[in-house]
């Protein structure tokens, strides 16, 4: 018994863990002046992720029918 509360327990903590990782923006922490490439791209990275929790929210997080369109072509 105490070894599937263990078990549980770290399952419970990881997917925690990965919800909590997800649920995050992106950092956009570099410094433009000392690598402006990779502020940039970072810059791009954040822009990215807005857009898609953007469209997840138009859409009600259902991409079912992007999938069928997708395998239709």
């Amino acid at each position: 018994m105490l070894k599937n509360q263990l078990i549980l327990t770290a399952i419970s903590g990881a997917v925690l863990s990965c919800v909590v990782t997800l649920a995050q923006e992106p950092a956009v922490n570099v410094d433009k002046k000392g690598h402006p490439n990779l502020a940039q791209a970072q810059q791009l990275i954040a822009e990215a992720n807005h857009y898609i929790v953007e469209a997840q929210k138009i859409n009600k997080n259902d991409m079912q029918l992007h999938a069928r369109r997708r395998g239709s072509c």
